[in-house]
């Protein structure tokens, strides 16, 4: 990841889960590279591949969409699936037991960065998960 950076780090990544996958994606990845300290780009790519993970082997999904956007003062992360969902007990029991050790590493790899995760999610009509991260100024949270 120091050598090539961050966002080719992750296009390839996830090029190689679409590669190895019956889950077609689209992407979309704006530059962000050197926004943040080498262990929080560390953080964004666990979250990235964790994120991708659960589409692939627990939503029965056809297609995801990744889609990374730089803004003014933060970076904003959406995945999404068009596969089974999870219900809103689910997603509260996920973070509240080892059940969803995942789902709880993303939120505390998240909360670790001052971010914010939002989980919106439909039973059989696929989930989506939004996360906001604070831009770091000069390798130092904003």
């Amino acid at each position: 990841m120091e050598q090539v950076g961050l966002t080719q780090t992750l296009r390839s990544m996830i090029q190689k889960v679409c590669d190895s996958s019956t889950v077609s994606f689209a992407v979309s990845i704006d530059e962000i590279d050197n926004l943040f300290h080498i262990e929080n780009e560390l953080n964004i790519y666990r979250i990235i591949q964790e994120s991708i993970t659960n589409i692939t082997k627990h939503a029965n999904a056809k297609r995801g969409m990744i889609a990374i956007e730089k803004m003014d003062s933060s970076i904003k992360i959406t995945v999404q699936d068009d596969g089974k969902g999870i219900s809103g007990q689910k997603i509260k029991n996920a973070f509240s037991s080892s059940d969803g050790f995942g789902l709880r590493n993303m939120k505390e790899r998240v909360r670790y960065m001052n971010g914010i995760l939002s989980i919106n999610s439909e039973v059989n009509k696929g989930t989506t998960i939004t996360i906001i991260i604070p831009i770091q100024e000069n390798g130092k949270q904003t």
